[in-house]
């Protein structure tokens, strides 16, 4: 019987405490708010948007013991303490005066108290409200995304613009035409474009938050990479404000691919070979670099790596050309031949078989302000076999195209031609044998052959007159 009331009383007391800790916990998160002291001010739908010059207090109401702090959240950056200990009262108010006037910051301000917090957002229409997020993605990308990120809740819809060289500012949201006014331009799509402002609190995939998305349709260069503007767009709203508009900048590291579809190509033994190199992106200065890769097995980027450190290191690593090659004048066989043409050095090749040239007229007939670097080599040898690297720098970062190189020999076409030859010569020589021994066959036969056969064919052949006269002998 005792037994029993532990375990009940056991069973009640663990219930008492569950309800308690619920109860605590309940009316904890119920005891603290924050409200908002201010004049001025828009109201639209029910949310406050403050002007720049606007002043407000922000109190924490709580019946929990100990200080307060103050923090402020704006989007994809960790929390800022604006406050530690201060009170209750948080005033926030325009800082200088003028052009130099720096509105309050808008964000979510935290109120805590021990283990307590009440949020609150602040909207301020000013131009610190959009967040631009400049770009540098990999040359040879298909997609690019650019975003302006919002400190309003909910946030607004965005117009994106582009200004074209001729100073032309087309509207990339919905449907419009490309440059050339004939066609849609299919390179540039706004994923949200709604009409209305729309809470994305919670939304963390920057691709759905009214981001404009760039696709290589035609080719990147010159009409994607740049500067875009992102426009605060209240229109249906009753807010009234000077215009929020921010640029974004695109930038890209090169587009580097080698001349040519296949993967390989063959060079011939103690001719001359090129290679041409075609890259976009590259911005005024060319660095380009060529690297030969005869054995070795290393990745592109440890090769990057180490051999800004020793390059001795690298067994079958070859650089042709470096970024900051030093070039001397050209020598017989070139100096003639490509006005464009930049022979090494004599201690660079002391055989004179490498040189660099560009394609003037590719260039110039390019839509892509695509240029080109032409490695040439004379004199084609085994030890020129390998995978050709063609590396292209730009202040944004570096890329590279490659292709293995084949060397065959000089008379290899003719080989399959003389073995053809040799077969059909053989087959020829059997053929004779075969019927000399087959003519030698058929005269032994007939010497062979026995002598009453002849003469019983001989009388066979005789008239029939003949016959009957020695009958009768």
């Amino acid at each position: 019987m005792a037994l029993e009331r532990s375990v009940v009383c056991c069973f009640a007391l663990s219930w008492s405490l569950l309800l308690a800790v619920i109860f605590t916990t309940t009316t904890s998160a119920e005891k603290i708010e924050i409200k908002a002291d201010y004049t001025g001010g828009q109201v639209w739908n029910g949310v406050t948007y403050f002007n720049p010059s606007d002043s407000l207090d922000l109190n924490c109401i709580t019946t929990a013991p100990g200080p307060t702090s103050w923090t402020l959240t704006v989007p994809n950056q960790p929390p800022a303490t604006v406050s530690q200990g201060s009170g209750a009262r948080l005033h926030l108010e325009p800082t200088g005066s003028g052009r130099n006037m720096k509105p309050v910051k808008g964000g979510q301000y935290s109120c805590t108290v021990g283990n307590d917090t009440a949020d609150y957002y602040v909207n301020v229409l000013d131009g610190d409200s959009l967040i631009p997020k400049n770009l540098v993605a990999n040359g040879t990308a298909q997609t690019a995304y650019l975003r302006c990120e919002q400190r309003f809740r909910p946030e607004f819809p965005l117009i994106w613009t582009r200004r074209l060289s001729d100073g032309t500012e087309i509207v990339l949201n919905g449907v419009h035409m490309h440059p050339d006014g004939t066609t849609p331009d299919m390179n540039y799509t706004v994923n949200v474009d709604q009409e209305t402002p729309r809470d994305m609190s919670n939304v963390h995939d920057g691709k759905k938050n009214w981001t404009l998305k760039i696709r290589s349709h035609e080719g990147r260069y010159p009409m994607k990479t740049g500067e875009y503007q992102c426009k605060l767009n209240t229109t249906g709203t009753t807010l009234t404000h000077k215009e929020i508009i921010k640029t974004v900048v695109y930038e890209a590291t090169p587009d580097v691919k080698i001349d040519g579809t296949a993967q390989s190509q063959t060079a011939t033994k103690e001719d001359r070979f090129s290679l041409t190199c075609i890259y976009s992106g590259s911005g005024n200065e060319e660095r380009v670099k060529w690297v030969l890769n005869g054995t070795s097995r290393d990745s592109v980027l440890s090769l990057l790596q180490l051999q800004q450190q020793d390059p001795q290191r690298h067994l079958g690593w070859q650089v042709l050309v470096d970024f900051n090659e030093t070039f001397a004048p050209c020598r017989e066989p070139y100096h003639l031949s490509h006005p464009d043409r930049r022979c090494l050095s004599d201690a660079r090749d002391p055989d004179h078989r490498f040189s660099l040239m560009r394609d003037r007229h590719y260039e110039n007939s390019s839509r892509q302000q695509e240029r080109t670097s032409i490695l040439e080599i004379r004199n084609v040898t085994d030890s020129d076999r390998g995978q050709y690297y063609c590396f292209v720098e730009n202040e944004h970062g570096v890329n590279s195209g490659t292709v293995f190189v084949r060397v065959k020999d000089r008379w290899a076409a003719l080989w399959p031609f003389l073995g053809i030859l040799a077969e059909l010569v053989l087959l020829a020589l059997i053929i004779c044998i075969c019927e000399r021994r087959r003519s030698r066959t058929l005269e032994q036969e007939e010497e062979a052959k026995p002598l009453n056969e002849t003469t019983d064919n001989d009388r066979s052949t005789l008239p029939a007159d003949n016959a009957a006269v020695r009958n009768r002998k």
